[in-house]
This record gives C-alpha cells, sequence and structure tokens, in this order.
C-alpha cells in the first residue's frame, strides 16, 4: 500500500514525547482524500495549525467498525481568510444544505471544529461538529454542548442532524452512574440491560484521587437525539483519567461474544490501541435502530511542520 499520501511534513507529537510519521494514522483513511480531509490537512499544515486527532470504533451487532477519526480545531484559528478555506474544505466533503446554513449561522458562537470522517460496513460518512462554549461547572442541565452532523459524501441528500445536550456534570462514579441509567433506560429493546458496568467502574480513577485534584471532577454526560431518525444515545466524557482501552477488554468481550463476531476480531484490535487512553464513551441506539457502543481512544495533538 502507498503510505507517500502527502502528509509526511506533519509531525505528530504524542503526551508522552514520541513522534511518528502521520502517514501512519490517516493512510486508513484514504477514501475519504477527496472528500475534505486532503484539504483539510494541507490547510493546517500551511497555515501551521495544530490540532488534536482521535480515533474511535464503533460496536455493532455486524461487527466492529474501525476506520474512524477525528479532527478537533480551535474555531478562532479559522477566522478571517481563513474561513474561505473551511468553506472549501467543507465543500469538498460534500457538506448538505442544511448543515450548511446551520454553520453559517453559529460557526462564529462556537469554540472548536471537529471534522469527523469513518468507515462503517462499505458505507463512508463525513461529520462535522460545532462545540459551544460553556463552563462544565454551572452548566444548566439541557443546555445544548454541541451540533452535529452527519452524511454520506457520494449521496448526501440525508443529512442526520443531532443535538447534544448536557445531561449530567461531576465526579467519574457519578457521571458513570448516570450515563448507565440512561442507557439502559432507553427505550426499544432490553439490550443494555443485559449487561453490568461494574467493569468500568473497577476500570475508573479512585475516589480519593478525585477529591484530591478539584480538576477531576469534571466528567460530562450528554444526551444525544436527532429529530429525524430512531438515534438516541448518551455520551461519557471521560478524558484524562488514565483509563486504557485495555482495562475495558472485560467489560468488552461480552457484547462482541453476544454478537457472534468472528473469534479474533476483538482480541486483534485490543492488540493495536489497548495501550491508547479512553477519550469517551459512546452507547444507545443508532438511527438504524441497532444497538451501538462507540469507543473513542488515543487523543493527542497534532503540531503541523514542514518536512
Amino acid at each position: 500500500m502507498n503510505r507517500d499520501v502527502g502528509y509526511s511534513g506533519i509531525g505528530l507529537s504524542r503526551k508522552r514525547g514520541a513522534e511518528v510519521n502521520f502517514n501512519d494514522e490517516i493512510v486508513r483513511l484514504l477514501a475519504f482524500r477527496d472528500f475534505g480531509l486532503h484539504r483539510l490537512l494541507e490547510t493546517a499544515r500551511a497555515g501551521g495549525l495544530p490540532f488534536h486527532h482521535e480515533r474511535s470504533a464503533r460496536f455493532h451487532p455486524r461487527g466492529l467498525a474501525a476506520t474512524r477519526a477525528l479532527f478537533s480545531f480551535d474555531t478562532a484559528d479559522w477566522s478571517g481568510s481563513r474561513s474561505e478555506s473551511l468553506d472549501a474544505i467543507l465543500a469538498a466533503m460534500r457538506m448538505p444544505p442544511v448543515a450548511a446554513g446551520a454553520t453559517r449561522v453559529f460557526g462564529r458562537r462556537s469554540s472548536q471544529l471537529h471534522f469527523g470522517f469513518e468507515e462503517q460496513f462499505g458505507k463512508l460518512s463525513c461529520k462535522f461538529y460545532l462545540e459551544l462554549p460553556f463552563e462544565p461547572r454551572s452548566v444548566p442541565p439541557g443546555l445544548v454542548a454541541f451540533l452535529g452532523y452527519k452524511w454520506n459524501p457520494l449521496d448526501n441528500r440525508v443529512c442526520e442532524s443531532h443535538q447534544y445536550r448536557v445531561a449530567a456534570v461531576g465526579s467519574y462514579e457519578a457521571c458513570l452512574q448516570s450515563w448507565w441509567r440512561q442507557v439502559t433506560g432507553l427505550g426499544g429493546t432490553e439490550f443494555w440491560r443485559r449487561f453490568d458496568c461494574e467493569p468500568l467502574r473497577s476500570a475508573g480513577p479512585q475516589g480519593s484521587r478525585e477529591a484530591a485534584d478539584p480538576e477531576a471532577a469534571d466528567c460530562i454526560v450528554l444526551e444525544v437525539s436527532d429529530a429525524a431518525s430512531a438515534r438516541r444515545s448518551y455520551d461519557f466524557k471521560t478524558y484524562d483519567r488514565g483509563i486504557a482501552v485495555d482495562d475495558l477488554a472485560e467489560w468488552l468481550r461480552p457484547l462482541a461474544e453476544g454478537w457472534g463476531w468472528a473469534p479474533n476480531s476483538l482480541r486483534l484490535w485490543l492488540r493495536e490501541v489497548g495501550k491508547d487512553e479512553v477519550g469517551h464513551l459512546a452507547a444507545g441506539y443508532g438511527s438504524d435502530e441497532h444497538p451501538f457502543l462507540t469507543v473513542y481512544h488515543g487523543a493527542r495533538v497534532i503540531v503541523p511542520s514542514r518536512a
């Protein structure tokens, strides 16, 4: 496979100080080269724009979908003349009119812009999120924190529009309980009630650690809804809690076994990303009405640099 896709000048800085070639991180996303990804990364390199890169994996009855990534930028970096570059990137992503209209209205109010690319069971999807500014410690329940849009760049006549509302803010333990209660309380089927969140509780930080660190009390639970589809789910944001993907293995294994996945699917994925830190979890029922779990992992800062 040709790994020379034009981004060799972008260095990837991990939290632990190691640096790898960014080609190794995005080669799996080559299907999106002409759907905005190339323009996005070239704009970042030309402007020296640092950004966050985060991978994820979708657990679904059909199997494991791990060709997924988010690229996150500060909105302020796209002001002035660079706003034209943003328009060009979104046009290359084939953003539908409804999402483009919302971006024009809410874009300047946002604090961060998140570009998503994912391939799931042969279907391509582009995503764009507007993160609205809020202070976690004083946010009222129900506040809209994110607006999200998802579409197929090959046929953008259908666009999923998601609102992410704050459901809970607090310690890891409190938010885990809130998140799991909300997920298992979703209508549709009894699927999620078959599982226990105890492995997640065991994987989390000690309560004494959170008490000693005031900044550790900012886990967030978000309710995700889409008025035009059956999508109903909840996100549990657990960044900087030191939880590795491997720590979730005991909890993930019954999902894979229950769905009858190929025996090696989960093991091979854990071997690849098991040491990555978990960023957040999303669980519920998708627009296809099937249960799903998404594990976001390996968030890191990328600093563009010329070769």
